[in-house]
């Protein structure tokens, strides 16, 4: 049986990141992004589409003009795609937090409210 413990993460300071370890990085941040982004879109203009058509079905069963109710309908179809996008977005950063980029990890630190100097990073070896 062996007494050695697994490796801890190491604090790395972004100088000493390699050009390959900066694409891994960019990569996996950038992927990641498109295809929230691309799902926040798709979820967004179904729910438009659908509010849209059930408050045109509304206007046009009552009579009404639709002309009246077009700028509140697409602030409403805003409002529901900031929602959701928000939404998306929290989703894409817990992802962010849980990925691996190569040999990398990103990582959140509670600060003591001593600014940016009180976490150490060690040197680059």
């Amino acid at each position: 049986m062996s007494d050695e413990s697994p490796p801890l993460d190491t604090a790395v300071a972004v100088e000493s990141l390699s050009l390959r370890e900066w694409l891994e990085l960019y990569w996996g941040l950038a992927w990641r992004g498109i295809v929230t982004t691309l799902g926040s879109l798709v979820v967004s203009m179904l729910f438009g589409m659908i509010t849209g058509a059930a408050g045109g079905l509304v206007i046009g069963l009552s009579g009404a003009s639709m002309d009246r109710f077009r700028l509140p309908l697409q602030v409403l179809g805003g409002a529901i795609g900031l929602v959701v996008g928000f939404g998306f977005f929290t989703v894409w950063f817990k992802w962010i937090l849980r990925a691996r980029f190569g040999s990398l990890r990103l990582l959140l630190v509670r600060g003591r409210n001593q600014g940016p100097s009180d976490v150490a990073i060690p040197p680059a070896v």
